[in-house]
């Protein structure tokens, strides 16, 4: 699974991504796809919107959970779901979110502004 984000995160030549991880995790291929194609809307939703300088994604398994934190130094903004949903900006909240749903798993978005946010997708440790 980390190859998978990894490669994802080396696509994206805008500005370094830095991967931190807890080494080889083994999850189905499928649940592999999905986490990488979550990590890569994210990372698009970063080079359109955040004006970063630097991400990063940290990649843990504890053995109980599995999380994916993606976070940038951009601009931040605030998040409130009723409001972004309202102004028709809450697209990439809810693929990421039904991308992990289907997994079993959730997401956690913070963010305000000034402050680069931080979106967490955290899904239970195969047995």
């Amino acid at each position: 699974m980390v190859e998978a984000i990894a490669e994802v995160a080396d696509g994206f030549k805008q500005w370094p991504v830095r991967l931190v991880d807890s080494g080889h995790i083994l999850v189905p291929a499928d649940v592999a796809a999905e986490l990488a194609a979550a990590v890569n809307e994210l990372l698009g939703n970063v080079v359109k919107h955040a004006e970063a300088e630097h991400v990063w994604i940290s990649v843990l398994d504890d053995g109980a959970v599995i999380t994916v934190d993606v976070r940038d130094d951009g601009v931040g903004f605030t998040y409130d779901e009723p409001e972004l949903a309202a102004s028709g900006r809450l697209g990439l909240a809810v693929s990421v979110r039904a991308r992990l749903e289907r997994l079993g798993g959730k997401v956690i978005i913070r963010s305000r502004p000034g402050r680069g946010p931080e979106v967490r997708l955290e899904l239970r440790s195969p047995p």
